[in-house]
């Protein structure tokens, strides 16, 4: 079993800033700048059983938060927004189990609950997977009736 727990601020978080000419409205360009903050804190809990009688598996959760200014990597606005709010890609649950059954080269292999082994050149080196995932969604912007955004995530 192990669990992780994990909080950092992330400051100075670069994005691009659309810059135009002064002098000719036609020119443009994207220059770097570390303006942006995001934070991400979170608990992640793996159990793993290694491989023995021809089954091994794991299962693991993680419960976690992202947190930041601006979800994009190009900033539309020059003003920098300073209140923090659910980045674009915050997955708060996430939970996978995987199950392997696997039956090694050199190795009996028996029917449960029978005294008949399966002939060794069906089952020499043989495995199997069964893999889950389920997760929570991501943040979303509903839209109003005329098309702009109330509130970001």
């Amino acid at each position: 079993m192990d669990i992780q727990a994990y909080y950092k601020n992330i400051y100075n978080y670069p994005s691009l800033v659309e810059k135009e000419s002064e002098t000719d409205a036609n020119v443009s360009w994207l220059e770097w700048d570390s303006q942006d903050y995001g934070s991400a804190r979170g608990i992640d809990i793996n159990l793993e059983k290694r491989l023995s009688s021809f089954i091994m598996g794991s299962t693991s959760y993680s419960l976690a938060w992202a947190f930041g200014n601006n979800s994009d990597d190009v900033v539309q606005s020059t003003t920098t927004d300073l209140r923090e709010f659910p980045l674009d890609w915050d997955m708060r649950h996430n939970y996978t189990f995987n199950l392997t059954f696997r039956v090694q080269r050199g190795e009996d292999f028996y029917i449960p609950f029978t005294d008949v082994i399966v002939p060794q050149f069906i089952t020499s080196d043989f495995s199997t997977n069964f893999t889950y995932n389920i997760h929570s969604g991501t943040p979303y912007t509903p839209a109003t009736e005329n098309g702009t955004a109330m509130e970001t995530n």
